[in-house]
C-alpha cells in the first residue's frame, strides 16, 4: 500500500496507537497453569456448573442445594469481579450413569470453571472422575460417602483430585451410630443395611468396623435393592439374627417401605433404628409418620445457631417457604468457597478482562482454611474434606413436628475430634 499524502500517515499511526493501547489494557500474563487457563473477556459471564438431583426422589435435595447456590450468588448482586455470573445446570437422576451423563455435558464447555455437585454420592463416582480428567473442581454439599475422599487417612477408591466438599466424611456419621449404639445405649448385637450404593456402603462398612472394635457383635450385614417393595425377607432375616439394633443409613423410598412393613412384624417390636440424615426433610418425615416414631438419626450440629437462622430467613425471603432439607446451609458455604477461591486466584487485566488457571483454582481451595463458614469453620485437607464439627444424636418422637421437632429433639451430642 503506498501513502500518499500526511493526513493518511497521521491517521495511520493514530489508529495504530489506539490499537497498541487497547491490546496494552486487555494484555494478560502468558498463561502457565498446568491444566490451563480460563479467558474472561470484559463483556463475557463467569460460567459454573450445577449438578445435581433435579427429579425423582431426591429432588427436596437437588432443588435446595440449586436454591442456596443462587442465594448466595444474588447476595453478591449476582456478579464477581465485575463479571456476571451464570449457572448451567444439569440433572444427576441420583445415578452413576445420570453423574457421567451430566459431567461430560458440563465438562464440554470450556468456559465452565467450577462445578457445585452432585446431591447423591453415587453420581459422583463417575463425575468427580470425569471432571477430574478434564480439569475442572467440584465441590458437593451433600455427598458423605466416604469413598470419594478418605478412609482411615488415605485416599480412597473413589478419591479424584480436585473433589471437595462441604459435608462431613459419612465414616463419622457410621463411626458416631456405633458409639451411640453401643457406649450410650448398651447395645451389644447389631445388624446393618445398606442398599449396594457408596453412600449407604459406606456408611454401614464404618459402622460395622467401629461398632466391632469397640467390643460389639455384628451379626447381619444386608442388602436390599433401590425399588424393593417386599421387605419381609431381609426383615426375617433380622429377627432370626436376634439383633438389638438396625443401622439403615437408606434413601426415602426404600426406608419409608421397610419401616412400614416393620412395623406390622410384633417380633421387631424392640428392635432399636437408627439412620444418617437421608431422610431429614419434611416431605420424607412426612411420608414416614408414625412408622417412624423412635427412629434415632445421627446428623450434623451446626456450632453456630445464629448465622443458620439468619441463613433460613434469607432463604425463605427469597423463596416464599423454608428450606426442605438441611443440607441448604452445607450448599451456601460450597457456593461461597468456590467464589472466593476464584476471586483469590483470578488475574484482571485494567479492561476488566480475567484470567483463571485451573490448577491454581484447585490449589486454592485445597489450601482453603478457617474459612468461616455457616456450618462452621471450613479448612480443606489434601483428600478435598473441608467440614469439622459436632454431631448430635436426634430422635423422632413427634411426626406433626416435623423437621423442627426433630431437630429439636437432642439427646446426645458428640464434641468435634481435637
Amino acid at each position: 500500500m503506498i501513502l500518499k499524502n500526511k493526513w493518511t500517515i497521521t491517521n495511520l499511526l493514530m489508529l495504530l496507537g489506539i490499537l497498541g493501547l487497547s491490546a496494552c489494557g486487555s494484555r494478560l500474563p502468558e498463561c502457565t497453569d498446568r491444566l490451563g487457563c480460563v479467558t474472561i473477556l470484559p463483556d463475557e459471564p463467569i460460567e459454573l456448573g450445577v449438578l445435581q438431583s433435579l427429579s425423582g426422589n431426591m429432588t427436596p435435595v437437588g432443588n435446595t442445594q440449586l436454591n442456596s447456590i443462587k442465594l448466595a450468588i444474588q447476595q453478591r448482586e449476582g456478579q464477581l469481579l465485575g463479571h456476571p455470573l451464570v449457572i448451567h445446570t444439569e440433572d444427576e437422576l441420583c445415578s452413576e450413569e445420570g453423574g457421567a451423563n451430566g459431567a461430560l455435558k458440563l465438562a464440554a464447555n470450556p468456559q465452565i470453571i467450577a462445578v457445585w455437585g452432585t446431591t447423591c454420592s453415587n453420581a459422583a463416582t463417575e463425575a468427580s472422575q470425569i471432571l477430574s480428567e478434564a480439569g475442572r473442581v467440584m465441590v458437593s454439599a451433600t455427598n458423605t460417602a466416604p469413598s470419594l475422599t478418605e478412609v482411615g487417612s488415605k485416599a480412597a477408591s473413589d478419591w479424584y483430585v480436585g473433589y471437595f466438599r462441604t459435608t462431613y466424611n459419612g465414616a463419622r456419621v457410621g463411626e458416631m451410630a456405633a458409639k451411640f449404639a453401643f457406649e450410650q445405649l448398651g447395645l451389644k448385637r447389631a445388624a446393618t443395611l445398606n442398599d449396594g450404593d457408596a453412600f449407604t456402603q459406606g456408611l454401614s462398612e464404618a459402622f460395622e468396623q467401629e461398632f466391632w472394635e469397640l467390643g460389639g457383635e455384628v451379626v447381619l450385614s444386608g442388602v436390599v435393592n433401590k425399588g424393593d417393595r417386599n421387605m419381609k425377607p431381609i426383615l426375617r432375616s433380622i429377627a432370626t439374627s436376634q439383633s438389638q439394633i438396625l443401622f439403615m443409613p437408606l434413601f426415602p423410598a426404600e426406608a419409608t417401605e421397610l419401616l412400614r412393613q416393620l412395623r406390622q412384624m410384633p417380633d421387631l417390636s424392640n428392635l432399636v433404628l437408627i439412620t444418617g440424615d437421608s431422610l431429614q426433610s419434611d416431605p420424607v418425615l412426612t411420608a414416614i409418620g408414625e412408622d417412624g416414631v423412635g427412629l434415632y438419626f445421627v446428623s450434623f450440629a451446626w456450632p453456630d445457631q445464629e448465622a443458620l437462622a439468619q441463613l433460613k430467613q434469607a432463604y425463605e425471603a427469597e423463596y416464599g417457604s423454608p428450606p426442605e432439607h438441611p443440607y441448604y446451609s452445607f450448599a451456601y458455604d460450597a457456593a461461597n468457597i468456590v467464589l472466593e477461591a476464584i476471586s483469590t486466584v483470578a488475574v484482571r487485566s485494567p479492561n476488566g478482562t480475567l484470567q483463571v488457571g485451573r490448577q491454581a483454582l484447585r490449589d486454592a481451595l485445597y489450601n482453603t482454611s478457617n474459612f468461616p463458614g455457616v456450618t462452621g469453620s471450613l479448612s480443606c485437607n489434601q483428600f478435598g474434606d473441608c467440614a469439622s464439627g459436632h454431631f448430635s444424636i436426634l430422635q423422632f418422637n413427634d411426626p406433626a413436628a416435623g423437621l423442627d421437632g426433630l431437630n429439636a429433639n437432642r439427646v446426645y451430642l458428640y464434641e468435634p475430634n481435637p
